[in-house]
Formats: structure tokens, C-alpha cells, sequence
């Protein structure tokens, strides 16, 4: 496995608040890896000091197999990062802007041309490319944001909030352009819609406090246990509930709204997950309940509350 990103033993305060603690976790070439923990946890700092806008008090970091603080210039059009809440220049139009940005990043001219011309039909934006700037709308200027990032096809992306405050189209939208670039580039999200993140990433890393609570696989995070999700077509009364927690394999059942269920398994030699899968649908359908959705693991949000020690108490 090749690494795009290696933190290493990585610490940062300022003055007597301790923002990082020690945190090292690598980045995977090709993932889509989520970047999530609560306010304050030390994401946005991390980031800073990725992009070169801080110095570490300890620690190090290889972007692309290169020292972030004595190599830097040249990584230069490698990687790209995305800042919240990025500013560009009102009364520029957008073109233009685009194209010096991409000569800033190492192309030619023509190279910039062409590639503005890329970006600006990835992110559906070539029909704004005469507009400036003040001219679009919210969601516009996001993807126009996003499209600043992919200059360059660079190897390394970060992305922070990439979809924050988007209505659902555009929002789907820019997921659609970060997933078709699975493979191509190793994308990095950081991001508090943990939903977005469950279905988009292969691979997270949780900070909290200013350190690594979880980095690895976003399956192995979600898949611990033997939690099975359902949601069904029609409320689910007592009744049910009491003949399903009566089932051979059955061991926990939890009713999360009236229509989601959330059963633990407990496979054995003689009986598998199938079979008691089949024996709970069985069930349901016995009382015109049908199911709708499965799906093994925990949702990231519940798995994620529990890692940092804030999950709800019943």
C-alpha cells in the first residue's frame, strides 16, 4: 500500500490551549477519507498545518513522499486544498480567475486553458464561465470553490465543508464529482454531515480532544458486532417486537423509531446470519410488515458519539 499522507507524532498549541496531541494516522493513495471529530477537536489546525500555513511544535508530515515543511515547493500543483468559507475576488469573472489560478499552479497557459475548460464542465459551470463572481448564486459559488480545488488534477485533495450549506442538488452534485474521482486522486473530506461521509468514504479519521480516537477503514469502524438495520414499510407494535427477541440468534432488539429496527445477531455453528435474518422477515411478514432496507453495522453518526464519549444515555 502507497501512502499520500503520513502524520507522524504531529503536536501544535497556542500558548496554553494544546490544539494536537501527538496525532499520527496515513492516508491511503486512491481513498476517499473522511476527516470528522467535534468542534474544537484540532481539524481545522491539522489542516493548516498540512497546508503549510502553520509549523508544528513537534512531529512530521509526508504529503506525496515528500517533507511538507522542507519540500514543499515541490509539491507545488500535486495537491490542492479547499478551504471553508474560500474567498475569490467579487469583480473578476470567473474564467480568467480560474486560468491564473491554474499558472500559479504550474501550468502553461495553454495547459491552463485547457484544464479551466475541464473543471468548468466537471462541476456543470462552463454556461457561469463569463460571469464574475458576485453574479452567482450560493450553491454556484460552491461548486465554482470545488472546481478551484481540481485545477491541475492534482494526486492530493482536501476538501473542508465541500457541501456546507447546499441545498440537496448541488450538494448531490458535488458528491457526484468527488465519487467519479475515486482512483484517480486520493480525495480527503473533513466534514461534520457525518451521513455524506458513511456513504462517500472508504476510510476515516476521528479527532478528539486533539487526538486520534479511530483511523482505518470506515467498513471495519461501522461493521463491529453484529448490529443488523432494518426499516420496514408499516409501525411495528409490542407484539412483533416480543415474537422477534423470541428468536433463535436473536440477542438484542432495539426500536429506534416505529418503522426502524436495530437487532443484534448472535450466529453459531448451526445457525447462521442468513437464517435468522430469514426467520425475522418471516416474522414481519407474518404481520403484513414489510421490510424495506437491511444493512449490517452502525450508522457512522451512533459509532462516531460513542467513540468520543457522547453518546445519549437512555
Amino acid at each position: 500500500m502507497t501512502v499520500a499522507l503520513q502524520v507522524t507524532d504531529l503536536s501544535k498549541s497556542f500558548g496554553q490551549s494544546v490544539a494536537l496531541r501527538g496525532v499520527s494516522f496515513s492516508i491511503p493513495t486512491g481513498s476517499l477519507y473522511g476527516l470528522v471529530g467535534p468542534n474544537g477537536a484540532g481539524k481545522t489546525t491539522l489542516l493548516s498545518l498540512v497546508a503549510g500555513f502553520l509549523i508544528p511544535d513537534a512531529g512530521a508530515i509526508s504529503i506525496l513522499g515528500k517533507d511538507a515543511r522542507d519540500e514543499l515547493p515541490e509539491l507545488r500543483g500535486r495537491f490542492s486544498m479547499l478551504v471553508q468559507d474560500a474567498m475569490l475576488p467579487r469583480n473578476r469573472k470567473i474564467r480568467e480567475t480560474l486560468t491564473y489560478l491554474a499558472r500559479l499552479g504550474g501550468l502553461s497557459k495553454q495547459e491552463a486553458v485547457q484544464d479551466v475548460a475541464r473543471v468548468l464542465e466537471m462541476c456543470g459551470l462552463t454556461d457561469q464561465a463569463s460571469k464574475r463572481f458576485r453574479q452567482l448564486s450560493h450553491g454556484m459559488t460552491k461548486r465554482l470553490h470545488v472546481a478551484q480545488a481540481f485545477l491541475g488534477q492534482p494526486e492530493l485533495i482536501f476538501l473542508d465543508e465541500p457541501t456546507s450549506g447546499l441545498d440537496p442538488e448541488n450538494a448531490a452534485q458535488i458528491r457526484k464529482i468527488i465519487l467519479e474521482l475515486a482512483g484517480e486522486s486520493t480525495v480527503v473530506i473533513s466534514s461534520h454531515n457525518l451521513v455524506e461521509l458513511e456513504e462517500t468514504c472508504t476510510d476515516l479519521v476521528i479527532l478528539d480532544e486533539g487526538e486520534v480516537a479511530y483511523a482505518g477503514s470506515m467498513h471495519a469502524f461501522l461493521s463491529g458486532g453484529s448490529l443488523v438495520r432494518w426499516t420496514v414499510d408499516s409501525p411495528v407494535d409490542e407484539g412483533v417486537l416480543s415474537q422477534i427477541r423470541g428468536l433463535e440468534g436473536v440477542v438484542g432488539l432495539e426500536l429506534k423509531n416505529p418503522t426502524t429496527l436495530h437487532l443484534t445477531f448472535e450466529p453459531s455453528q448451526t445457525l447462521g446470519r442468513h437464517h435468522i435474518a430469514k426467520s425475522v422477515i418471516e416474522t414481519l411478514l407474518r404481520h403484513d410488515i414489510v421490510p424495506r432496507t437491511m444493512a449490517e453495522g452502525a450508522r457512522l453518526e451512533e459509532r462516531f458519539l460513542v467513540e468520543v464519549g457522547r453518546a445519549p444515555t437512555s
